[in-house]
C-alpha cells in the first residue's frame, strides 16, 4: 500500500525533500521576477516575459525533480506534480522562446499555468495532511491569479503585470518561508 499523505517533493514529515537553500534561492527568484516586473513595467513586456520564463522554467525543473524522487508519495500525486512540471517548463520555453509575442499570448500562458498549478496544489492540499496549509495557500494564490488573468485576458499591460507581480512576491514569500522550516527542521535533526 502507498502512502497518499506525502506530496512528491517531500518526505513523511511533510517537509520538501530538497535543499534549504534551494527552496530559499526559488522563492528569491519569484519575488525578484515579481519586483522586477513592477519596477520596469512601463518599459517592456520583453524583460518581463523572459523573467517569468526563466522563473518558470526553473520551478518546472523542480516539480519534476520532486515527482521522481518522491518515492514515498502516491502514484497519483507524483503524475500531478510531473506534470505541472512539464506545464511550467513548457510556460516557461513560450516566453523564453517568444518573448516579444502578443501580450494576449503571454497572459494566457501566465493566466494558464497560474490556475492550472493553483489547482494541482490546492488538490494536493486537501487530499494530504502533510504540508497542507502550504498546498492550500500557494493553491489559493495561484488560482485567484489564474482565474483574474484568464477571465480578463485584455486587461491593460500595468494591471496584468500588478496581478502578476503580487502573485509572483507572495508566492517567493512563502517559498521562502517553506525553505526556513526546512532549514529549521534539518538543524533540529
Amino acid at each position: 500500500m502507498t502512502d497518499t499523505t506525502a506530496t512528491p517533493a517531500t518526505d513523511a514529515s511533510g517537509l520538501p525533500n530538497i535543499a534549504w537553500w534551494l527552496i530559499v534561492g526559488l522563492g528569491v527568484l519569484s519575488i525578484i521576477a515579481g519586483i522586477l516586473a513592477v519596477a520596469w513595467s512601463g518599459a517592456t513586456l520583453l524583460l518581463i516575459a523572459l523573467t517569468f520564463g526563466i522563473y518558470l522554467i526553473v520551478s518546472g525543473l523542480g516539480d519534476i525533480v520532486g515527482a521522481a524522487q518522491a518515492g514515498s508519495a502516491s502514484t497519483t500525486a507524483r503524475v500531478f506534480f510531473g506534470l505541472l512540471g512539464v506545464l511550467s517548463l513548457a510556460a516557461g520555453v513560450i516566453l523564453l522562446a517568444r518573448p516579444a509575442a502578443s501580450l494576449l499570448t503571454a497572459a494566457w500562458v501566465l493566466g494558464l499555468w497560474f490556475g492550472i498549478s493553483g489547482a494541482v496544489q490546492l488538490a494536493q492540499g486537501f487530499a494530504a495532511d502533510e504540508g497542507r496549509a502550504w498546498n492550500i495557500v500557494f493553491g489559493l494564490i495561484g488560482l485567484v491569479a489564474g482565474v483574474i488573468i484568464l477571465v480578463h485576458p485584455s486587461v491593460g499591460i500595468k494591471t496584468l503585470i500588478w496581478i502578476v507581480s503580487i502573485s509572483f512576491i507572495l508566492r517567493g514569500m512563502v517559498t521562502i518561508a517553506v525553505g526556513l522550516v526546512v532549514r529549521k527542521a534539518t538543524q533540529l535533526a
